[in-house]
C-alpha cells in the first residue's frame, strides 16, 4: 500500500469509480445551504422594507418558507447520500489498513501492540467522515456563503464588502497558521494515546499473571506513568485549541464593533434603511455563527489528521520483507531443505553463526540445544519471517528470498509451543485457511486424537474457544493445532516446542500425532525435551548458533559428548 505525503492525499485515494457521482451530488447538495446564510436576511430586509405596502410583502416572505422547506429537503438528501458514500469508503479504508498490517514481518508486530494497532485502524477510518463531512457540508459551503455575503454587502456599501472580506481572510490565515503549529500537539497525543491503548491491552490480556501474583494495584501504578503522559499531551492540545478559539474570537469582536460601528453611521448620514440595517444584522449573525461553528469543526479536524498521520505513520511503514517483482511461487518436488552459511543476529548478540544444515527429503529431523543457541530462529527463518543477515535458506534448490512468501508458507505446516487460536469455533480453527467441508475437518481431528474430547465440547465443532484458545487445555489446543497441521497437508513439517509444556501422557499422546503428521513428509522437530526426537531419522545438537553434533539417538550417546551430557541431564 502505497504512502502518500499526507493524509488528505490518503483519504481522496479512496475515492473510486462511482463514488465521484456520490461527491458530486453531496457538493450539489451542500451549495442550497448558503441561501439560508446570505438569501433569508436579503428576503427580510425586503420584508421590513415594504410592510407599508401589504400587496408587496407577501413574495418575501414566501421565499424565506420556500428556502426554510429546501434546507430541510437539502438536509434530508445530503444524509441519504453521504451515508452511502462515507460507509463504503470506511469498509475499503479498515479492509485496505487490516491487509497491509498483515503484510508487516515479525518484527514489527513485536514493536506495536495489537490494541494500539486495532486502535489505529478504527480511527482512520472514523476521521474520514469527519474530514470529508468537514468539506462538503460546512467548508464548500461557507465559502460560497463568504463569498456571496461579501458581494451582497458591497452592493449596499463598498465599506462593508471591505470589512466582511478583511474579516473572512484574517480570521482563516490566523486560524490556519495556529492550527498548523496545533498539529505536532496533536500528533503528540495520537501517540501517547496509542502507547497507553497498547498498555492497557498487554495488562489484560496478562490478567491471569496479575490475579496470580496479587499485583491489581501494582497493574494501576505501572498504567499511571502512561496514563500521566497522554494527559499531559491532551492538555497542551487543548490548551493550544483554547488560544486559537481566543484569538478568533477577540477578531469577531473587533469585526462586530466596527459593523456595528460603520452601521450607525450610515443611517446618520440616511444611506441605509431599516431593511438595510436587519440585513447586514442576519448576514453579520449568520457569518459570525457559522465562522465559529467552522472553526470548531477546523479544529476538530486538525485534531484527526494528526491522530491519522501519527495511525499512518505506524502503520504504512515499508514492509521489511517483500516479494521480489520477479518472484514466483515455490515449487517443492520432494522437500529437501538447505541452510548455506547463515549468519544473524537479534540488535547486538549473534543467534547463528555460519550455520549450515542438510535435510533430505522425507528425512524426520530433531533439532535439540540450550535457551538461545538458535533453534527457534531457524524456524522463523525458514518461514521467512524476517531475512538472515548472511547465507541463504533453500527448499528443492530454490532461495526462499526469490519466491512467493505466499506460497513458501503454503508448502510449511507449523505447530508450535504457544499454539493461538482465534476466538472462533473449533471448525474454523482446524479448517484455518483451507475450504474444508465438515467432512474433512472431522477427519483430520481423528487424525490428531482429537475426535473424543471435541465431542464432549458444548456445540461440538461449533463451540467457541475463547481468545487465543482460552476455555480449552494445552493438550488441547495442541490437537486442535496438530489436526490444522493435518488438513493443510502441506510437504513439510514443523513442530516447535510442541510438547515442552505438556505433562508426560498428553505428551506420549501428541508425539503419536505428530509421527503420523511426518510421516511422508520433510519433517524438523524442535525440542527441549530429548524423549520427543529419539525416534527421529537424525537429530542436530545446535550451540552457539552452530552445528554441534549429529547423528542418531545411539550414535550421539556412543559419543559422549553434548548430546549425551544433556540426555544425562535430563534422564539421571
Amino acid at each position: 500500500m502505497k504512502k502518500r505525503n499526507s493524509v488528505i492525499g490518503f483519504y481522496l485515494d479512496f475515492i473510486k469509480g462511482r463514488d465521484w457521482w456520490f461527491v458530486w451530488m453531496a457538493i450539489g447538495f451542500s451549495i442550497i445551504w448558503p441561501l439560508d446564510l446570505v438569501i433569508s436576511p436579503y428576503l427580510s430586509k425586503l420584508f421590513v422594507d415594504r410592510i407599508s405596502d401589504t400587496s408587496n410583502i407577501l413574495w418575501p416572505f414566501v421565499g424565506i418558507i420556500i428556502i426554510k422547506v429546501l434546507m430541510r429537503l437539502e438536509e434530508y438528501g445530503y444524509k441519504f447520500v453521504w451515508s452511502s458514500f462515507i460507509s463504503s469508503m470506511q469498509k475499503r479504508i479498515r479492509s485496505k489498513l487490516f491487509y497491509h498490517i498483515h503484510g508487516h514481518a515479525e518484527e514489527f508486530f513485536n514493536k506495536a501492540s495489537s490494541g494500539s494497532l486495532a486502535r489505529r485502524v478504527v480511527d482512520v477510518a472514523e476521521n474520514a467522515e469527519d474530514l470529508f463531512n468537514f468539506g462538503f457540508y460546512a467548508l464548500l459551503p461557507f465559502v460560497i456563503g463568504a463569498i456571496s455575503t461579501i458581494f451582497l454587502t458591497t452592493t449596499l456599501s463598498p465599506l462593508f464588502g471591505l470589512l466582511f472580506f478583511s474579516w473572512f481572510c484574517l480570521h482563516f490565515t490566523l486560524g490556519w497558521f495556529m492550527a498548523r503549529k496545533n498539529m505536532d500537539r496533536q500528533y503528540k497525543q495520537a501517540f501517547a494515546l496509542s502507547n497507553l491503548m497498547g498498555k492497557i491491552t498487554d495488562s489484560f490480556n496478562n490478567s491471569f499473571v496479575a490475579k496470580v501474583f496479587s499485583a491489581r494495584k501494582r497493574e494501576s501504578v505501572y498504567l499511571q506513568k502512561y496514563n500521566s503522559l497522554e494527559s499531559l499531551a491532551k492538555k497542551a492540545a487543548i490548551r493550544h485549541l483554547a488560544n486559537i478559539e481566543f484569538a478568533l474570537g477577540s477578531v469577531e469582536i473587533i469585526f462586530s464593533l466596527c459593523s456595528l460601528g460603520l452601521l450607525i453611521y450610515l443611517r446618520s448620514l440616511g444611506q441605509v434603511t431599516a431593511g438595510d440595517f436587519i440585513m447586514i444584522y442576519g448576514l453579520y449573525n449568520n457569518f459570525s455563527n457559522n465562522i465559529y461553528w467552522i472553526s470548531g469543526k477546523a479544529n476538530r479536524n486538525i485534531q484527526n489528521i494528526g491522530a491519522s498521520k501519527e495511525a499512518l505513520d505506524v502503520i504504512l511503514t515499508t514492509h521489511s520483507i517483500k516479494d521480489n517483482d520477479d518472484a514466483k511461487p515455490l515449487q517443492v518436488y520432494k522437500g529437501a531443505i538447505s541452510f548455506k552459511h547463515i549468519t544473524h543476529n537479534y540488535s547486538t548478540f549473534k543467534v547463528l553463526d555460519d550455520f549450515n544444515l542438510e535435510i533430505k527429503a522425507g528425512e524426520t529431523v530433531g533439532i535439540v540445544g540450550f535457551s538461545g543457541s538458535g533453534k527457534s530462529t531457524i524456524v522463523k527463518l525458514l518461514l521467512r519471517m524476517f531475512e538472515p543477515d548472511n547465507g541463504s535458506v533453500e527448499i528443492d534448490g530454490q532461495n526462499i528470498s526469490h519466491v512467493k512468501q505466499k506460497s513458501l508458507r503454503k508448502a510449511i505446516a507449523v505447530v508450535t509451543q504457544d499454539t493461538s487460536l482465534f476466538n472462533r469455533s473449533v471448525k474454523e480453527n482446524i479448517g484455518y485457511g483451507q475450504v474444508a467441508t465438515k467432512e474433512e475437518v472431522t477427519r483430520a481431528a481423528k487424525m490428531a486424537h482429537a475426535t473424543e474430547f471435541i465431542g464432549n465440547l458444548e456445540g461440538k465443532y461449533g463451540f467457541k474457544v475463547g481468545e487465543k484458545g482460552s476455555k480449552l487445555s494445552g493438550g488441547q489446543k495442541q490437537r486442535i493445532a496438530i489436526a490444522r497441521a493435518f488438513l493443510k497437508d502441506a510437504p513439510i513439517v514443523v513442530l516447535d516446542e510442541a510438547t515442552s509444556a505438556l505433562d508426560a501422557k498428553t505428551e506420549a499422546m501428541i508425539n503419536k500425532s505428530a509421527m503420523q503428521l511426518m510421516e511422508n513428509r520433510t519433517g524438523i522437530v524442535i525440542a527441549h525435551r530429548l524423549s520427543a526426537v529419539v525416534n527421529l531419522d537424525r537429530i542436530v545438537v545446535m550451540a552457539e548458533g552452530k552445528v554441534m553434533e549429529e547423528g542418531t539417538h545411539k550414535d550421539l550417546l556412543k559419543k559422549k559428548g553434548l548430546y549425551k551430557a544433556m540426555w544425562e541431564n535430563q534422564f539421571k
